[in-house]
């Protein structure tokens, strides 16, 4: 990253295509597994959503850390520095930055996924625990603002819990719980002190983890990367509109331009990894499948193909070109296409070979060119694999290979 600032080669592209923007989205999102207890309903579309607040956060995270370093480019005097100058000045901000606060936030993260969990339980079981009490913190040295809210009890749907709850400090450590005692008074508390800090504004149940009151985030659309990277898709979304301020959606995480962008980046990126992938599989088929002479042409000219074949008990199986081909062109968009195809390359290793057995004929009436395809089912280097055998004129080919 710090090499394309200096160059000055980073811009939004570059910033969703990056190493660091998918290592800090993981981050967060080994945050959320931890933070959503396993009983929680629907737990994979609610995890799913908060991870999608939390890879927002993360490329404005990103970008503000880009655009603070990119500041320190030029001295006092405007002049340039080198780039082991700048790359030394700029090191204590990223490590405070990449440390200290990404830990705080990460931590954050958990606390804040757990309490959204906890919030669809409290809904939930509302009609057997009405209230909500504040527990106290468990801090050793627990922040004074919070103090005055201790043992505040409330019906889950006062207005008091969008305004004041638990989490809505960093490093908070009070919580909730639902209970049936009856309601207290509710806490008669003024000015910026009570107020949630920035970052930390979003609602019960709203699915955001972090909110976009953070300084992470521009206070106006005409700042912010994604509005300015837009041009290209303003022909489908609309003109931006407004002197300043929030201009295109109420919130970051509402917005088209963020949405599209982020997508139309996310297909890009599969794209080439998928590409990567079958361009490297087809130089491993040329470069381990050795070439053999299967035929000659009418004018007695060879006829050459590369291929192994594989021995599966009484069984020989052809893997050529073309089964590699198939295997590649079935479900790039499946989480495990580039361990699939790693597996498929191991195939016809005799100690993962040898662990394949038949298990079922399938008829072949969508193939009128197939005979039948035959199942067998065996491991490649530990893992659980399927392979499906095309059978035709007593020649069979390996056709598909997909995980159990």
């Amino acid at each position: 990253m710090l090499a394309e600032i200096y160059r000055d080669e980073w811009g939004v592209s570059e910033l969703l295509d990056s190493q660091v923007l998918r290592e800090t989205q993981a981050i967060f999102g080994k945050a959320i597994e931890k933070g959503v207890p396993r009983s929680t309903p629907h737990r994979t579309a609610f995890k799913q959503r908060l991870k999608t607040s939390t890879d927002v956060f993360s490329a404005f995270r990103v970008h503000r850390c880009a655009q603070d370093v990119a500041a320190e480019l030029t001295d006092e005097q405007g002049n340039r520095r080198s780039f082991g100058e700048w790359a030394e000045r700029v090191q204590p901000y990223l490590n405070h930055q990449n440390r200290a606060w990404l830990q705080t936030e990460y931590t954050t993260a958990i606390r804040r996924a757990h309490d959204e969990a906890d919030w669809v339980r409290f809904r939930e079981d509302a009609d057997i625990y009405p209230n909500l009490e504040w527990v106290p913190s468990t801090s050793a040295e627990p922040g004074a603002d919070h103090k005055v809210f201790w043992g505040t009890v409330l019906p889950i749907g006062d207005t008091f819990w969008t305004e004041h709850r638990p989490g809505d400090r960093w490093n908070c450590k009070c919580s909730l719980r639902q209970t049936d005692k009856a309601p207290t008074a509710t806490p008669r508390v003024s000015g910026r002190r009570h107020a949630p800090q920035p970052g930390l504004c979003a609602k019960p149940g709203s699915g955001e983890v972090f909110s976009d009151d953070h300084a992470y985030y521009p206070s106006d659309c005409r700042m912010c990367l994604f509005g300015r990277s837009a041009s290209q898709l303003r022909h489908l979304l609309g003109n931006l509109g407004g002197k300043g301020g929030r201009t295109l959606a109420s919130s970051c995480y509402e917005c088209r331009y963020r949405v599209a962008c982020m997508e139309k980046e996310a297909e890009t990126r599969a794209y080439k990894e998928i590409k990567s992938i079958r361009e490297d599989l087809s130089q491993w088929v040329n470069k381990n499948l050795p070439e053999e002479i299967i035929a000659t042409s009418k004018n007695g000219s060879p006829i050459k193909a590369r291929r192994i074949i594989l021995k599966i008990g009484n069984t020989s199986i052809t893997i050529n070109k073309n089964s590699y081909g198939e295997i590649a062109n079935k479900g790039q968009a499946s989480p495990d296409y580039s361990k699939r195809i790693q597996l498929a390359k191991r195939l016809h290793v005799p100690e993962n070979a040898n662990t394949f057995k038949f298990v079922r004929t399938e008829d072949s009436k969508h193939h009128p060119d197939v005979e039948a395809f035959d199942v067998f089912v065996g491991t490649i280097d530990g893992e659980p694999v399927e392979i499906k055998i095309k059978r035709n004129r007593d020649v069979n080919v390996l056709w598909a290979l997909r995980l159990l």
